[in-house]
């Protein structure tokens, strides 16, 4: 089986890869998982259960400029338009598990206003690694969170792909039962 880490940029997917709560949760333990990107996707996909894909669900957001308004707006494409997302579904989807990280806005800001590189393990390839912080709190200033997640549940489920949603708003990564009990995290209501 392999694993769909997902969740918006800074929900937590790399900090739950690199925890012992990642073991907890998908009995892969840390040292052994085959952390796959979308930009070094290979192909064919590995498919066995070590494999884990790190996917930023925001990951086709974009900021355009409204003609008639002075306003921006974030248009997030269909997931289905997404190229590396439907390579993988095609080569992946009958035997993928998908962790979703549910975390509040508010964290998501605090974490997005502290960070300074996309990944660390991706500085030793030479690629541009430079977080944009400016760009992903406006994104998140703009947005409505829970729709975005409502918009990615609905995806993986058109894909068949089965998931579990993961408090990642703390350490804990305990995992959530219901819709509900996750807009409340994403609110901020629960922690």
């Amino acid at each position: 089986m392999v694993w769909l880490i997902s969740g918006p940029s800074c929900a937590g997917k790399s900090t739950l890869i690199e925890s012992g709560a990642c073991e907890r949760i998908t009995s892969v333990p840390q040292a052994e998982a085959n952390l796959i990107f979308p930009i070094s996707m290979p192909d064919p996909m590995p498919t066995d259960d070590k494999t884990m894909f790190h996917y930023n669900i925001l990951r086709t957001a974009k900021v355009m400029r409204k003609e008639d308004t002075e306003s921006n707006i974030v248009v997030l494409k269909a997931y289905r338009k997404d190229n590396l997302l439907s390579r993988f579904a095609d080569q992946c989807r009958t035997h993928t598990q998908a962790i979703v990280l549910v975390c509040n806005q508010r964290e998501i800001l605090r974490r997005a206003s502290e960070r300074a590189v996309i990944e660390a393990s991706l500085e030793e390839s030479g690629m541009q690694n430079r977080y944009n912080r400016k760009y992903w709190q406006y994104i998140y200033s703009v947005i409505n969170l829970t729709q975005v997640y409502k918009a990615w549940l609905k995806e993986l489920d058109r894909l068949g792909i089965a998931y579990t949603l993961v408090n990642s708003t703390n350490a804990q990564y305990s995992v959530i039962n219901s819709i509900e009990e996750m807009k409340a995290v994403v609110k901020g209501e629960k922690h």
